[in-house]
């Protein structure tokens, strides 16, 4: 009882945590709207561009995207066939949902690894892009990369391991329950 009171409040911890990074992503989109806008607004009325519009576009961007994927993941928000939840015997398909899980966990755990020592350089050498008029800090790109990625690896876990009960239960309330949960009060 009490492992599954532990998983329920860190169950709890995940969703509160995706859902605020969504939240920010949210926010960053639509300031990065009103950057575009005033740069698109600038040049039509003043025939100039705001300097450094690129660079943060293109770093924010990456930012968004990273920070979206834990949410992502926990309402099963990504790429999947459903040809295997319709044709597939029920077992095969929900083996297929483990497997992908924990794919999912070893590519993010893989991304998280291998962008450690670039997010760890550029915050010691403090590193930009950028030209001379406007350079734009790489520090943070590369912590939302490690971390989200980390978080997405908490969720697949977290969902491989619902997986399992699936799997050993045939209940498919342990994923479905919480998804459409995440879905609903997301």
């Amino acid at each position: 009882m009490l492992i599954i009171n532990l998983a329920k409040k860190i169950d709890i911890l995940l969703s509160w945590v995706s859902k605020s990074l969504m939240i920010v992503s949210a926010i960053a989109l639509s300031l990065l709207a009103l950057l575009i806008g005033a740069d698109v607004l600038s040049r039509l009325l003043l025939n100039k561009s705001i300097v450094g519009v690129a660079e943060v576009v293109a770093n924010t961007l990456l930012i968004i995207a990273f920070l979206q994927l834990s949410y992502t993941v926990r309402i099963g928000g990504l790429l999947r066939t459903e040809l295997t939840d319709t044709f597939a015997p029920r077992i095969v398909s929900r083996t297929l949902w483990l497997i992908g899980y924990l794919l999912g966990a070893v590519l993010f755990s893989l991304i998280a690894y291998y962008s450690w020592d670039p997010m760890v350089s550029a915050w010691v050498r403090k590193t930009f892009e950028g030209h001379a008029s406007l350079r734009v800090p790489t520090l943070p790109s590369r912590f939302a990369i490690v971390v989200c990625s980390a978080f997405a690896v908490i969720n697949f876990i977290s969902l491989a391991i619902r997986s399992v009960l699936v799997i050993v239960t045939g209940d498919d309330r342990y994923i479905t329950q919480m998804k459409e949960e995440e879905v609903h009060l997301g």
